[in-house]
């Protein structure tokens, strides 16, 4: 049988960009997958994440629903819910071999919490329920037009007379989907990279990988502001679906004052180190 804690050490150390292990331990509940808490340190800090080793039965497209699930939810200001580490090359999760079985594995970000009830005990009030019953029909809503995908890059050509050129850059086609774009960013994006976004969930995501956003406004996206931002964000949108009389305008006409800022505020970022 495997030595996991081995298995793990080459998976984050050949895969991953997360630091250098200091602690592995196993996580002794669970009935299908096997769960381990992994510490590391990067930069002097040191953070915990989930790594999930996949049962054999468990098959690669319901493991791209539920990643893609987790991923499509952070995006939608959902907080609460852990969200993978992308590997190197972008990837929500590995195949790897162990013992001569093909086996999936990934990252996630890790949740403090317990677990007070079980089977033979479980006292939970009416209030816990209510509460549970409103997050899940939260996460309902917001899932609401999220499309699983197996792969969110397009492999057929483009429609010839919708292709689009640039003398200056590199334009890839990307598979249609909900967030499937998003997805494709954050899988090329890499640290010291700067994304120019107007989405709170792909710039939070971008900062995740250590490198920098700036909003079209030329405001930019830090781990001191991103909170409160997905945050406001989360409640402008619970209000609007509370109140049939909430409506907001969008966004004005964009004028050459706002290219100007935004020009300056991106070379400003752009000679910051």
């Amino acid at each position: 049988m495997a030595d996991m804690k081995q298995v793990i050490t080459n998976v984050m150390d050949n895969y991953y960009d997360l630091g250098k292990i200091v602690e592995i331990k196993k996580i002794p509940i669970g009935q299908m997958n096997e769960s381990f808490s992994v510490k590391m340190e990067k930069d002097g800090k040191i953070k915990k994440w989930f790594f999930r080793y996949y049962s054999i039965y468990k098959t690669e497209p319901e493991i791209n629903y539920e990643l893609g699930l987790m991923f499509h939810l952070r995006k939608k200001g959902f907080l609460e819910n852990a969200c993978p580490a992308l590997t190197k090359d972008g990837k929500t999760h590995l195949s790897i071999t162990v013992d001569g079985e093909k086996r999936y594995c990934a990252i996630q970000e890790w949740l403090e919490g317990s677990e007070p009830y079980g089977w033979e005990y479980c006292p939970i009030k009416d209030a816990e329920l209510e509460d549970v019953a409103r997050v899940v029909a939260r996460i309902h809503n917001l899932a609401a037009d999220f499309v699983p995908a197996s792969d969110y890059v397009a492999t057929r050509p483009p429609i010839e007379k919708h292709v689009l050129s640039s003398a200056y850059s590199e334009v890839r086609v990307i598979g249609a989907g909900a967030d499937a774009v998003d997805f494709a960013l954050i899988g090329l994006c890499k640290a010291g990279d700067i994304v120019v976004t107007q989405d709170y969930g792909v710039a939070a995501m971008a900062l995740g990988k250590d490198a920098r956003a700036i909003h079209q406004s030329g405001l930019w996206y830090t781990n001191e502001n991103i909170d409160r931002m997905l945050m406001e964000r989360h409640l402008s949108k619970k209000a609007r679906r509370t109140s049939s009389k909430h409506h907001l305008k969008g966004p004005s006409k964009r004028t050459r004052e706002d290219d100007e800022r935004f020009a300056e505020s991106f070379e400003r970022m752009i000679l910051t180190k």
